[in-house]
């Protein structure tokens, strides 16, 4: 023990400049600075892997936050085109029950023609033409004015073609309508087929 004791108290000569003499260091001191600089690199290596476990914890958040930006993106544009789909759908429906209702009209109108006005039936008949046309009215169904008019191939469908009168000035005009045609909005729902008279 007191062996122990005599090895901690041997004195190493340090050398300092500017220092006239050669200071005597103690081993337990330079043990001391040892174990002090070793904690400090020790505690700098440790903040070092802190440092680096948070670069690497807020890369990371950072990916999943994409992700998850993405995702939710995606779901949004999915959600989108899931309900133009459903409008898209519903619109053709109601056109497909729109155009079988223009059947109709035209068989309504066809009775009306051909019945006597005096005949009880044809008020019936011509009440429930006219309930059909506003309907039709009310979805933004409107006839297509043919008659008289320039041939335009966006809204008639020639079915005959003569020829031109005298005095006729326009080429392809319309000088008979087959069967009206209908549109909504800008959307022809069925064209007009018209017969065409021709300038030769």
């Amino acid at each position: 023990m007191v062996k122990e004791e005599k090895e901690k108290k041997v004195r190493i000569p340090v050398k300092r400049e500017g220092d006239g003499e050669d200071p005597i260091v103690e081993v337990g001191e330079v043990e001391e600075q040892v174990a002090a600089d070793e904690a400090v690199e020790a505690a700098q290596a440790a903040q070092a892997r802190a440092e680096e476990e948070r670069d690497r914890l807020a890369a990371e958040r950072d990916e999943w936050r994409d992700k998850a930006l993405r995702l939710q993106a995606e779901m949004i544009n999915f959600r989108k085109r899931q309900e133009r789909h459903a409008e898209n759908r519903i619109e053709s429906e109601r056109e497909r029950l729109l155009r079988a209702m223009l059947e109709v009209a035209d068989n309504l109108e066809k009775a009306l023609a051909n019945a006597d006005r005096d005949d009880p039936l044809y008020r019936g008949v011509k009440i429930t033409y006219d309930g059909l046309l506003n309907f039709l009215r009310q979805e933004g169904v409107e006839a297509i004015e043919a008659e008289g008019r320039p041939f335009d191939p966006n809204w008639h469908e020639a079915v005959a073609k003569v020829p031109a009168q005298e005095g006729q000035e326009a080429d392809e005009t319309v000088v008979a309508v087959e069967r009206k045609g209908y549109r909504r909005g800008e959307k022809v729902l069925r064209p007009a087929r018209v017969v065409v008279s021709v300038k030769s």
